[in-house]
């Protein structure tokens, strides 16, 4: 797990190196092992590195082909490196690291190696002999990868601070953008909160020759359902397939072990390690000593279970507040979470832990949150009322403006309600009229493709959630909150054959019984503990709410303060509302104005222009 940065120039141009080390200075913390550089006339390589596979210094990049033609910076790991490593038999390797391996396959297949691959990446590789670059990303989008491009160069790097530190362009607002932020909590899809600057979408590579660059996609799951295959198989195949997926991502020549919070996906995680394992395995948990926070409970249930070394890291809620200046400077990117990964990898890595399995991606999969069974109840309830009906109860809601209200009244004021439209109100933390008033703009927040593909409604949310939530904030903040560490996090439940396996099966098998996420349960039985399968969903807690309206006020006066300032939303506004939010009104999310925050300390950190 690393980090890289790189300047190409399409046709005249010439890199200069004292750049590229800069840009590996600014995000030294994704690889304290080693840093390294490679410049040649139009094109620059940065790459600083973080010691998983082969910890000698043959690993260090960048990394050049046997024959000297390619150049290779890659972040992330190759799980299946040996397997393909066999079919390369006739390359003569020189390390044992998977880089090495991804060169081999390039050099033979070119573009086709994508199909061999499985595993996390952003990988660039530079050809000599025609001055050509490609790079890449993993199916899933888990390793991320920015650029900024112009007419006459190329800027990428795994962060968008990497970007910056080339001084190469002026990082500016994407005003835009805002509504969006602040409706969603991020920005989704190829889009950043800056200007120009985009994401190398998940799946998707590119190559650039000359002053030509083209962007394409190279998977996509198979959505028809198959119909044939009987629940017995399905649980089969469930179970092998996560079995597998947590093997692979076993291999490590460092310290490392699994998030235990006590939850079915951290204990199915665990179950299968401690199963592919001969030996003990290592869990950790991050618990409170306030009962209300804990899980500690269920995670020492399942320790003992299977017998791990087990590790508890006590924290106080307050720890949150004292690092709080640190958190909000480790936001690459700003989001209304991440803060609690932050906490959480920092304690791991303390811990003397350098890699870490989770559970994240479990949820979206099988269907853990409230949406996938109320999405669809929800919309017959909305046709079976007449329009007239409708208007007349979004309009007495909004006498009684509760967060709950708010959501409900932009539920009953869409003129033709479909699956699309309920999710984007569902996922939405922003209601349409305080969006309009505190933004000055409204923008749909949701991409309907998602729905109108020919699969069940399970798997349609399935993909909304990957596009919306899991990938532009549950990866994004994990890889910049545990990277900020030098934590690498590893995600099982996001193995591409597990996620193309399970969008093929009937929305029926995976709602079968009454118990959250059934089908993964029901594959898992025997691993399973009943007391985790049945216990009440917790997630990780932490008082937010009471935060912002005392300890943190100040931060979000201080935030009110630089819109005043600068004249980028309306101050007037936004401080009646957090008065309303201090007053107990329930009229707003506490995660808003925790977004305020995270927004105008990143644009001061970054010294990015609101203008």
């Amino acid at each position: 797990m690393c980090g890289i940065n790189g300047i190409y120039y399409f046709t005249s141009g010439t890199v200069e190196e004292q750049v590229i080390k800069e840009m590996n200075n600014a995000i030294v913390h994704r690889g304290p092992d080693n840093s390294g550089v490679f410049v040649k006339d139009q094109v620059g390589f940065g790459h600083v590195r973080l010691s998983i596979i082969d910890l000698s210094e043959s690993g260090n990049q960048p990394m050049f082909s046997a024959d000297n033609r390619f150049v290779l910076i890659f972040n992330g790991e190759i799980y299946n490196y040996q397997k393909i490593k066999s079919l390369l038999a006739d390359y003569p390797f020189k390390t044992s690291t998977d880089s090495e391996v991804l060169l081999a396959a390039y050099a033979k297949w070119g573009k086709q190696m994508l199909e061999h691959l499985e595993g996390m990446f952003a990988f660039a590789i530079f050809d000599k002999a025609d001055n050509s670059l490609f790079i890449a990303r993993d199916r899933l989008g888990i390793k991320p990868i920015y650029y900024y491009r112009t007419n006459n160069y190329i800027i990428f790097s795994s962060e968008i601070r990497g970007l910056i530190a080339s001084k190469l362009f002026t990082p500016q607002l994407d005003k835009n953008m805002l509504s969006t932020f602040f409706r969603s909590g991020t920005i989704a899809g190829d889009d950043t909160l800056l200007k120009e600057v985009k994401m190398l979408s998940p799946a998707s590579f590119a190559q650039i020759s000359g002053n030509a660059m083209t962007i394409q996609n190279y998977w996509a799951p198979a959505l028809e359902t198959n119909t044939e295959i009987s629940y017995a198989h399905a649980k089969k195949e469930v179970r092998e397939l996560f079995l597998q997926a947590v093997e692979k991502r076993l291999v490590a020549d460092v310290p490392f072990g699994a998030f235990l919070s006590g939850g079915i996906d951290s204990t199915a995680v665990t179950a299968a390690m401690s199963t592919c394992l001969s030996g003990a395995s290592n869990t950790f948990n991050i618990c409170f000593a306030e009962a209300a926070f804990s899980e500690s409970y269920y995670a020492k249930q399942v320790a003992k279970r299977f017998g791990t070394h087990h590790t508890e890291i006590k924290l106080s809620p307050n720890l949150f507040l004292e690092e709080i200046d640190h958190i909000l400077q480790s936001y690459d990117h700003p989001s209304v979470d991440g803060a609690n990964t932050y906490i959480v990898s920092q304690a791991t890595r303390k811990a003397g832990i350098t890699m870490a399995l989770s559970g994240l991606g479990g949820d979206e999969l099988f269907g853990g949150y409230p949406v996938f069974k109320q999405l669809q109840p929800t919309l017959q309830k909305l046709h079976k009322l007449p329009t007239p009906l409708r208007k007349v109860g979004s309009l007495l809601l909004k006498a009684n403006p509760k967060v709950r209200n708010k959501k409900m009244g932009d539920l009953l004021a869409l003129n033709n309600p479909d699956e699309a439209q309920v999710y984007e109100t569902f996922r939405s933390i922003m209601s349409k009229r305080d969006c309009m008033r505190l933004t000055g703009n409204i923008q749909a927040i949701v991409n309907p493709k998602f729905f109108t593909q020919k699969c069940g409604t399970i798997d349609k949310i399935t993909l909304a959630e990957y596009y919306h939530y899991l990938q532009p904030v549950l990866l994004r903040d994990t890889d910049q909150m545990s990277m900020k560490h030098a934590l690498e996090v590893r995600v099982p439940f996001l193995d591409h054959k597990l996620v193309e396996f399970v969008l093929t099966l009937p929305d029926a098998y995976k709602t079968k019984t009454a118990v959250q996420k059934s089908l993964l349960v029901e594959s898992l039985h025997d691993l399973l503990p009943s007391e985790i399968i049945h216990r009440k969903k917790m997630g990780f807690v932490l008082p937010w709410e009471q935060w912002l309206k005392n300890e943190l006020a100040t931060y979000v006066q201080d935030a009110i303060q630089t819109l005043q300032s600068t004249h980028l939303l309306n101050a007037k506004e936004w401080q009646s509302a957090f008065d309303d939010f201090k007053r107990g009104r329930q009229s707003y999310n506490w995660n808003i104005f925790w977004g305020l925050i995270v927004l105008t300390k990143w644009l001061k950190n970054n010294k990015i222009s609101s203008n």
